[in-house]
């Protein structure tokens, strides 16, 4: 069984374009990727991530569509110093690609990011 959306539809991918693609088993205490793949006999290690809005996040984005607005993937602001917010596009994503740095420290590797759709 596949442990999340992201890691099933990466399979399938893999799978529907003929790539060889491995688990790699999980090591205790040990953060591993979760994948290797082979294109062109090139091994390389892909660390898969799917991203999930919150509530709120969610509740911006189906506002905007009632209103006929468009909406910036909602990113939670942050704030700073001065008490200000500052809206950081692109923050989420990086988030996940520097939570999967450790795992892919094998050159090449890849991170693979994954969002599900919001209204399903």
């Amino acid at each position: 069984m596949y442990d999340t959306v992201s890691q099933n539809l990466f399979e399938k991918f893999c799978s529907n374009y003929k790539i060889l693609c491995k688990r790699i088993p999980c090591k205790k205490d040990s953060k591993t990727a979760d994948y290797e793949i082979f294109v062109n006999n090139q091994k390389i290690i892909v660390e898969v991530k799917q991203t999930e809005l919150n509530q709120r996040q969610k509740a911006k984005i189906i506002k905007a569509l009632k209103e006929r607005k468009y909406v910036i993937y909602p990113n939670e602001n942050i704030p700073t110093p001065s008490g200000k917010t500052v809206f950081e596009p692109g923050r989420q994503i990086r988030k996940k690609i520097t939570d999967a740095s450790p795992q892919i420290k094998a050159i090449p590797g890849t991170p693979y990011l994954f969002s599900p759709p919001l209204l399903t």
